[in-house]
């Protein structure tokens, strides 16, 4: 019998911050760069596989301030080598329970202002794997 997994405590650590409690979306997505090997005299086409990349994307709401989600994530847009590490339950110091992942990224875009009149702001925050950690 396979459990099924419920979000309701993921950890979302970026950049030495947790911000955990401004995310309500995350998502993770490992993609392989798919390289033509077709020759001549096949008669269709031949991949192999090639170098793989991890790419964050989230949302929540806006927080603004030293150390809070808005401050952070606008002053992470470019920069390189970042630690991102997400666990799906939350983490305590020491215990391993599984299932999370940690890489280096580059936070590729930050969109801080989304929303309509009288909902909360919102955020989307999207980040690209620059390594392993």
């Amino acid at each position: 019998m396979v459990a099924t997994k419920i979000l309701t405590n993921a950890q979302i650590l970026m950049g030495g911050y947790n911000l955990s409690a401004d995310f309500n979306q995350i998502a993770l997505t490992e993609t392989v760069d798919m390289l033509d090997a077709t020759t001549f005299g096949q008669t269709t086409r031949i991949y192999k596989g090639g170098l793989s990349r991890i790419r964050m994307t989230g949302a929540g709401l806006v927080q603004e301030g030293s150390g809070l989600v808005g401050t952070v994530l606008y002053a992470e847009v470019g920069v390189e080598d970042e630690v991102v590490s997400i666990w799906p339950d939350t983490i305590t110091e020491g215990v391993f329970t599984g299932g999370g992942f940690a890489f280096k990224a580059v936070t590729a875009r930050y969109t801080p202002l989304a929303g309509g009149v009288g909902e909360l702001l919102r955020f989307t925050v999207e980040a690209e794997s620059r390594g392993v950690v």
